[in-house]
């Protein structure tokens, strides 16, 4: 009985030193070459940082930067949505249903008095696909924009302002 409790507790040691070395190394893990540049001591790579705030390497970025151009309007009539306050933020979900990838969309939030529906402002936004797959033909994809929120005596009506982007040249779902 004793052997198997002295296993059991060289098991445990030995588990316990494998999670403090990986701890210590995902701790330093990566050196901070600028703001917007680190160095990945374990792959040996660099990476940098997105607008987006995801960290790529310089092997994903893409090589060619396609030219972001207005939706043509037949593309466009088959982009619809569902839009919506949450908080401080105007939230619409896109469906895009066009040969086209959306890039960029501009939103307009017109905001009514609930009493005697005169217009009291219109606000704007605009959001980008942040990756590869959002705003891909045949897809549905969340757009949002910080906006001060409605009080009780306000309701909004929205619409897309306008849609940049260029022709889906991928796979459709992949």
């Amino acid at each position: 009985m004793s052997k198997r409790k002295n296993d059991i507790s060289k098991l445990f040691i030995a588990i316990l030193l494998m999670s403090i070395f990986f701890w210590v190394v995902m701790v330093t893990r990566y050196k901070y070459v600028q703001e917007d540049t680190r160095f990945d001591r374990l792959s040996g790579n660099i990476n940098f940082l997105q607008d987006n705030g995801l960290w790529i390497a310089p092997s994903q970025k893409s090589e060619e930067v396609p030219t972001l151009l207005k939706f043509p309007e037949k593309e466009r009539l088959n982009v619809s949505g569902r839009g919506r306050f949450s908080e401080s933020r105007f939230r619409v979900t896109i469906e895009n249903n066009s040969k086209w990838k959306i890039d960029e969309i501009d939103i307009e939030v017109d905001v009514y008095s609930s009493t005697d529906s005169t217009l009291l402002t219109t606000r704007y936004f605009t959001d980008k696909s942040l990756s590869e797959f959002n705003g891909t033909p045949f897809t549905k994809t969340k757009y949002s924009g910080k906006l001060p929120p409605l009080t009780d005596d306000q309701y909004n009506k929205w619409r897309i302002k306008s849609i940049r982007g260029h022709l889906y040249s991928g796979k459709h779902g992949e």
